[in-house]
């Protein structure tokens, strides 16, 4: 199960060094797209079979699951940890989640999302207030 925050940077040629703590997980691989935030979405190789079993019984037939399914699998990418626990990030999905140089890496349970240190800050701020009503929504 993957949960905190992770401050790292993307070097000059697109790569992303993964905590160093969460890499036994990622040894297989990693699948990367986008993702509302924007953000990236990074699941782990072991977990992908689970996400393609819900992508699949999406109905193809209707407009949304149509334009979510092209959207997500044209920016999908497969990527293996390098020794240094790097993976590269296209620069399309750099585009889209804003990523520049600093990066923060946050645990999702069984994923994990890549944000723009700056949108996420912003994102923290924005959703701190609402915890509490959160919690109580969901009753937990």
């Amino acid at each position: 199960m993957f949960s905190g925050q992770y401050h790292h940077s993307i070097d000059s040629k697109g790569r992303l060094i993964l905590p160093s703590k969460l890499r036994d997980e990622l040894r297989e691989g990693v699948m990367v797209t986008v993702w509302p935030g924007p953000c990236l979405l990074l699941i782990p190789k072991i977990e992908w079979s689970r996400w393609e079993e819900k992508l699949q019984v999406l109905p193809s037939g209707k407009e949304k699951s149509l334009k979510f399914m092209r959207f997500f699998y044209a920016h999908l990418q497969e990527e293996m940890l390098d020794k240094q626990g790097r993976i590269f990030i296209s620069p399309a999905l750099r585009k889209w989640a804003r990523l520049e140089r600093e990066v923060v890496v946050i645990g999702m349970g069984n994923r994990l999302e890549i944000w723009n240190k700056d949108l996420w800050a912003k994102y923290e701020d924005e959703a701190a207030p609402a915890y509490p009503e959160v919690i109580e929504e969901l009753e937990l």
